[in-house]
Protein backbone atom coordinates (compact mmCIF):
# COMPACT_ATOMS: atom_id res chain seq x y z
CA UNK A 1 0.00 0.00 0.00
CA UNK A 2 0.85 3.42 -0.93
CA UNK A 3 1.10 6.83 1.30
CA UNK A 4 -2.10 7.65 -0.16
CA UNK A 5 -3.81 4.72 0.63
CA UNK A 6 -2.28 5.56 4.38
CA UNK A 7 -3.54 8.76 4.20
CA UNK A 8 -7.01 7.36 3.03
CA UNK A 9 -7.38 4.79 5.44
CA UNK A 10 -6.54 7.08 8.44
CA UNK A 11 -8.47 10.03 7.31
CA UNK A 12 -11.89 7.74 7.49
CA UNK A 13 -10.54 6.74 10.56
CA UNK A 14 -10.30 10.24 12.05
CA UNK A 15 -13.47 10.87 10.94
CA UNK A 16 -14.97 7.42 12.19
CA UNK A 17 -13.50 8.45 15.66
CA UNK A 18 -15.10 12.40 15.33
CA UNK A 19 -18.69 10.89 14.24
CA UNK A 20 -18.35 8.19 17.80
CA UNK A 21 -17.01 11.36 20.25
CA UNK A 22 -20.10 13.50 18.58
CA UNK A 23 -22.50 10.84 19.11
CA UNK A 24 -21.08 10.44 22.58
CA UNK A 25 -21.28 13.54 23.28
CA UNK A 26 -25.01 14.39 21.93
CA UNK A 27 -26.09 11.59 23.85
CA UNK A 28 -24.92 12.76 26.95
CA UNK A 29 -26.00 16.36 26.66
CA UNK A 30 -29.65 15.15 25.61
CA UNK A 31 -29.51 12.76 28.80
CA UNK A 32 -28.80 15.89 30.73
CA UNK A 33 -31.46 17.90 29.22
CA UNK A 34 -33.93 15.59 29.36
CA UNK A 35 -32.96 15.00 33.47
CA UNK A 36 -33.44 18.31 33.76
CA UNK A 37 -37.00 18.76 31.73
CA UNK A 38 -38.38 15.67 34.13
CA UNK A 39 -37.01 17.47 37.30
CA UNK A 40 -39.80 19.15 38.59
CA UNK A 41 -42.29 16.88 37.40
CA UNK A 42 -45.27 15.86 39.28
CA UNK A 43 -45.67 12.14 37.81
CA UNK A 44 -42.91 9.68 38.91
CA UNK A 45 -42.98 5.98 38.18
CA UNK A 46 -42.16 3.99 41.70
CA UNK A 47 -41.90 0.80 40.32
CA UNK A 48 -42.83 -1.41 36.99
CA UNK A 49 -42.80 -5.19 37.32
CA UNK A 50 -43.35 -7.44 33.78
CA UNK A 51 -46.23 -9.57 33.50
CA UNK A 52 -45.16 -10.76 30.06
CA UNK A 53 -43.44 -9.74 27.28
CA UNK A 54 -45.79 -6.30 26.79
CA UNK A 55 -47.71 -6.31 29.70
CA UNK A 56 -46.40 -4.56 32.83
CA UNK A 57 -48.17 -3.64 35.92
CA UNK A 58 -47.01 0.02 37.49
CA UNK A 59 -46.85 2.13 40.70
CA UNK A 60 -46.63 5.70 39.64
CA UNK A 61 -46.52 9.05 41.97
CA UNK A 62 -48.86 11.64 40.59
CA UNK A 63 -48.36 14.71 43.27
CA UNK A 64 -49.14 13.00 46.80
CA UNK A 65 -51.54 10.07 45.41
CA UNK A 66 -50.03 6.34 44.34
CA UNK A 67 -51.99 5.18 41.42
CA UNK A 68 -51.77 1.33 40.23
CA UNK A 69 -51.87 0.56 35.98
CA UNK A 70 -51.79 -1.96 33.87
CA UNK A 71 -49.85 -1.30 30.71
CA UNK A 72 -50.36 -3.04 27.65
CA UNK A 73 -48.98 -2.45 24.05
CA UNK A 74 -52.18 -1.44 23.22
CA UNK A 75 -53.68 -0.01 26.60
CA UNK A 76 -53.26 1.37 29.89
CA UNK A 77 -55.72 0.79 32.67
CA UNK A 78 -56.15 1.95 35.68
CA UNK A 79 -56.12 -0.96 38.58
CA UNK A 80 -56.59 0.91 42.05
CA UNK A 81 -55.20 3.97 43.83
CA UNK A 82 -52.91 3.50 46.60
CA UNK A 83 -52.07 4.75 49.92
CA UNK A 84 -48.78 5.90 50.99
CA UNK A 85 -48.48 3.16 53.86
CA UNK A 86 -49.07 0.54 51.27
CA UNK A 87 -46.12 1.52 49.41
CA UNK A 88 -42.01 0.10 49.66
CA UNK A 89 -40.46 1.86 48.37
CA UNK A 90 -36.54 0.26 48.35
CA UNK A 91 -33.72 2.55 48.67
CA UNK A 92 -31.48 0.55 46.15
CA UNK A 93 -33.88 0.82 43.32
CA UNK A 94 -30.95 -0.73 40.83
CA UNK A 95 -27.78 -2.52 41.40
CA UNK A 96 -26.16 -0.85 39.11
CA UNK A 97 -26.95 3.03 40.79
CA UNK A 98 -23.75 4.46 41.31
CA UNK A 99 -21.84 2.48 39.15
CA UNK A 100 -20.16 4.15 35.86
CA UNK A 101 -20.89 2.96 32.57
CA UNK A 102 -17.06 1.66 32.57
CA UNK A 103 -17.85 -0.64 35.75
CA UNK A 104 -21.34 -2.09 33.94
CA UNK A 105 -19.10 -3.20 31.07
CA UNK A 106 -16.53 -4.47 32.33
CA UNK A 107 -18.51 -6.92 34.49
CA UNK A 108 -20.83 -7.37 31.39
CA UNK A 109 -17.22 -8.28 29.51
CA UNK A 110 -16.72 -10.66 32.31
CA UNK A 111 -19.39 -12.29 31.97
CA UNK A 112 -19.01 -12.81 28.22
CA UNK A 113 -15.32 -13.87 28.26
CA UNK A 114 -17.05 -16.70 31.18
CA UNK A 115 -15.05 -15.27 34.08
CA UNK A 116 -15.65 -12.52 36.79
CA UNK A 117 -12.71 -10.66 36.26
CA UNK A 118 -13.24 -7.51 38.43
Amino acid sequence: MDAAGYAQFFTVLLIFLLVVGLTYLVTKWLASWQKVKTAGSNISVVETYRISQSQYVQILKIGEKYVCLAVSKDSTEKLCELDANEITIPENESPSIGLSFKDIFKNAAGLVGGSDKN
